[in-house]
């Protein structure tokens, strides 16, 4: 883009190109990660034959800024299972998705009202119209990389998520325990979590 305005709005600049040029399917992928095996190939067959399902993600694993291993993230499957524990935490890593292009007639664009968070309000926005899943397989390798933005502007993403958690809340297991954990979140060091997860999720 001529001028950094922030990446919600380059996402939904990429969007709207994808959308004119009429793709049926549009995939994420950031700077640092990378597709594992024939990643788009899956994740498309796998659109092409579950055609209720409009967003389809998949586990990952995780590295740091010199590909060494940090963990693995494996998530719900099914539709309730993510929509359910997406008051914990978003269930659908950015990076691994593919959507099906026709949803951003219903939904919208990445909303830009939520810095830091703005694929999790869209994954909100989306789960009350439609359905998704995750693939049990490893498609994806992300970087955890201090100078990104999940890392820099952790507080920031943090706070917003307990926004978005906030403005979709109801009295129930998920969105009280979703919203307890995320404020610990406000306040833990950063490299006391990256270690929790690694011991964790390894």
């Amino acid at each position: 883009m001529n001028q950094n305005q922030g990446i919600e709005f380059a996402l939904n600049h990429g969007l709207k190109i994808s959308i004119e040029k009429k793709y049926k399917y549009i995939a994420r992928l950031d700077c640092g990660d990378v597709c594992l095996g024939k990643r788009f190939a899956i994740q498309t067959e796998f659109l092409e034959q579950n055609s209720e399902i409009k967003v389809v993600g998949s586990n990952v694993l995780a590295v740091d800024s010199n590909d060494v291993y940090l963990y693995a993230i494996n998530l719900p499957l099914d539709d309730q299972s993510i929509k359910n524990k997406m008051y914990i935490n978003s269930m659908l890593i950015h990076p691994a998705i593919m959507f099906n292009a026709s949803i951003f007639n219903t939904v919208g664009y990445y909303p830009v009202n939520y810095k830091s968070a703005e694929d999790y309000a869209l994954f909100f926005t989306i789960s009350k119209k439609f359905k998704m899943a995750n693939m049990n397989q490893y498609l994806t390798q992300i970087e955890i990389n201090e100078k990104g933005i999940s890392v820099q502007k952790r507080k920031q993403q943090v706070k917003r998520r307990i926004q978005i958690i906030k403005e979709n809340f109801y009295f129930g297991y998920y969105p009280i325990y979703g919203l307890v954990r995320n404020y610990v979140l406000l306040f833990l060091p950063y490299n006391i979590i990256l270690e929790i997860k690694k011991r964790i999720k390894k």
